[in-house]
């Protein structure tokens, strides 16, 4: 793989989640370097390169109450990556290193 090639990992979330999507929106972008957010109207597709991690008290800091990463499972369609961690505490998602 080439050193230049960037590698997207992350989730897919239904948007009829409202303030819990947007939630977790603000939370992974301050956690994470270069995310990026596209939107097809019914589902968000939040991205970012080589790893994303969602903090379960930086959702609950943006959505402002207590939060259970198992309601992340309502909303989350669909991911891509590996998902290395996920526990009550944080979500990780990255891409093992396959040269």
């Amino acid at each position: 793989m080439s050193v230049d090639t960037v590698r997207y990992v992350g989730i897919d979330l239904d948007t009829s989640g409202g303030e819990v999507i947007k939630a977790i929106i603000a939370a992974a972008k301050d956690d994470n370097t270069g995310v990026e957010v596209d939107d097809f109207s019914t589902f968000i597709k939040l991205k970012a390169p080589n790893e994303l991690i969602i903090n379960r008290c930086n959702v609950e800091e943006h959505l402002g109450r207590d939060w259970s990463m198992d309601e992340l499972h309502i909303y989350m369609a669909s991911y891509f990556g590996f998902m290395e961690e996920m526990d009550d505490e944080q979500l990780i998602i990255r891409w093992n290193n396959v040269d």
